[in-house]
């Protein structure tokens, strides 16, 4: 007993959305089963996403934007709508919370936290809202929504990296109206691409999770139980640090809610803004097993 979780670090590549679904379904099963958790990264073709916290959006509205050459796709995860595309930074952690911290807020609250830690490593002063996600000012930098059921996570984060912002310029991202969105590039007026970024994700994502990271499968291999204990770490150090571990064992970092945690609770009902649990579900700690809880972008 004791010791840090093992998260695999599965990297699909530039995926389709419905491959990506296909993949974190088949790693939510072994989760489940008890197999080690698994973070799953990729890239999308340009693809639009609307999440349960809407009725369905008009089909010519949808039309409109399947014209513009992006696929659309309805989803199971919390928040309405939002574009992933090429040089955005998608990241699916499967995770069993039983091993974590039973709280889909506490969940939810350490990916804004993972994310505002990589973006300080950048020299970026981002922040968290009432509006789930991360931000810098009052643009979007990072969408957070989540699907959680028998404590297992599914969906996850999308960070702009070097990201075509024009695309945005279609909907609402993430229904909350006046707000615009930026990337790592917009902000540090230079070319940061995904593989730049992902290093720095995994150091900021095993810092918070206290969990050790190893190479998943290969995608195709068939092979989804992940490699023999001690092979392919990607624990490594952080960018540009001579640091080889994470937190050490027992250190109790991820039994407490990150600073300022209630801020992911949304907005209050009513008030038209469309982050946060669903109105009226009153759930702040986590669903009882069973059910299926969403966090919205």
């Amino acid at each position: 007993m004791g010791g840090r979780p093992v998260v695999q670090v599965v990297r699909l590549g530039l995926v389709s959305y419905q491959e990506a679904l296909k993949q974190q379904q088949a790693y939510v099963n072994l989760t489940r089963s008890g197999s080690a958790h698994a973070l799953l990264l990729c890239q999308h073709p340009p693809v639009y996403t609307t999440g349960i916290r809407h009725k369905p959006y008009p089909p010519a509205q949808l039309d409109r934007l399947r014209l513009l050459g992006a696929d659309v796709h309805r989803t199971n995860r919390g928040g309405l709508i939002t574009f992933h595309g090429p040089g955005q930074l998608v990241c699916y952690p499967v995770l069993n919370l039983s091993s974590f911290q039973k709280s889909v807020r506490w969940y939810v609250g350490a990916l804004e936290e993972t994310i505002l830690s990589l973006c300080s490593g950048f020299g970026i002063r981002a922040s968290t809202s009432p509006h789930t996600g991360v931000w810098v000012g009052d643009n979007k930098i990072c969408a957070i929504g989540i699907h959680c059921g028998h404590w297992v996570t599914s969906h996850g984060l999308a960070l702009n990296c070097n990201t075509d912002l024009s695309w945005f310029r279609h909907i609402v991202p993430c229904g909350v109206p006046g707000k615009g969105v930026t990337s790592l590039s917009a902000e540090l007026q230079r070319d940061v691409g995904v593989d730049e970024t992902v290093p720095h994700l995994l150091h900021a994502f095993r810092e918070r999770f206290c969990c050790r990271l190893t190479d998943g499968p290969p995608p195709g291999s068939g092979q989804t139980d992940g490699p023999p204990p001690g092979s392919g770490q990607t624990d490594g150090p952080p960018p540009g640090s001579g640091q080889t571990d994470g937190p050490p064992p027992g250190s109790g970092q991820t039994d407490e809610p990150p600073p300022g945690s209630g801020q992911t609770d949304g907005p209050p009902p009513g008030s038209g803004q469309t982050d946060g649990p669903p109105p009226g579900s009153g759930q702040t700690d986590g669903p009882p097993p069973g059910s299926g809880q969403h966090r919205g972008e």
